[in-house]
């Protein structure tokens, strides 16, 4: 996995001229410092576990997923370091960057947001891409997870700082199929979540992968099988529920030639494994 090694040049001040001088606070130093190793094939997971436990939170997060109905487990885990070794490096990688996120990004105040239902949706559409992707590419499913929990990540920090103009938008979005979200950003705001999204990305030092699949998520070809199930789910918001999803439920069933029963069966699953994944946070 390529890590960018540097911030691209410009970015903070990118950030700064699109949000009126927003700066991006960075990551706890327990946090940065267990993504490092993560991503070194060498560390071993104990290594992991020793960095994790010094913080609570996130202690408590770990063993909350690992003991959740997702791992169907007769005995529960109370051991980090066994929790850790269960999980494997790109989940607990999603947890870390998750947790970040949540932890890092402002609170809104806007009517039409709500943090809860934002968490939720992103880990419904990470779920989601992960099983679109077992059709697609395999091989990247666990990246095709993480882009999708983090690939509207924007959306807080710009509700926080362009109220009043994001909540009319985000108001229209939840009331419309959502599909032209980025055409109206650009058109009152100058800019969208997805190049925001890029810019946190590549200020916080995450891997390329991420921040060039956020910069583009609502437009993937069809033709991309790597990246295609994040654009797939990338259409799914705080207002769709299971019962909302046939007509995404349709277009993959075309694009994937997957029966469409088989379809709905997945999606009811991604959307459950998605509940415990959203209380592993909350």
């Amino acid at each position: 996995m390529k890590i960018l090694g540097w911030i691209k040049k410009g970015s903070k001040d990118k950030l700064k001229e699109l949000l009126e001088g927003f700066e991006l606070p960075s990551f706890p130093d327990v946090i940065m410092e267990a993504l490092s190793v993560l991503r070194d094939d060498g560390a071993s997971m104990r290594e992991i576990a020793d960095i994790l436990q010094r913080d609570p939170g996130m202690h408590v997060q770990i063993l909350r997923m690992v003991n959740s109905a997702a791992y169907g487990l007769s005995t529960k885990v109370g051991n980090i370091h066994h929790a850790v070794t269960m999980l494997g490096r790109s989940r607990i990688e999603s947890m870390l960057l998750s947790h970040a996120v949540k932890e890092t990004l402002p609170c809104v105040s806007i009517p039409a947001f709500n943090g809860k239902r934002f968490w939720l949706t992103a880990a419904r559409r990470a779920n989601l891409a992960y099983m679109l992707s077992e059709f697609l590419h395999p091989v990247f499913k666990d990246e095709a997870f993480t882009v999708g929990l983090l690939q509207d990540m924007a959306v807080p920090v710009i509700a926080n700082v362009k109220k009043n103009e994001y909540n009319a938008i985000l108001e229209h979005v939840y009331s419309t199929d959502g599909r032209d979200q980025v055409v109206i950003e650009k058109e009152k705001l100058g800019f969208d979540h997805q190049e925001v999204g890029a810019i946190m990305a590549e200020e916080w030092n995450l891997p390329e992968y991420i921040s060039t699949s956020i910069r583009n998520h609502h437009s993937i070809s069809e033709k991309d099988a790597k990246d295609l199930a994040v654009r797939l789910v990338s259409f799914i918001n705080e207002r769709h529920e299971f019962d909302d999803m046939e007509r995404f439920i349709d277009e993959w069933e075309e694009i994937l030639q997957i029966d469409k029963e088989k379809m709905k069966s997945l999606t009811k699953e991604a959307f459950e494994k998605a509940d415990d994944f959203f209380h592993s946070l909350y």
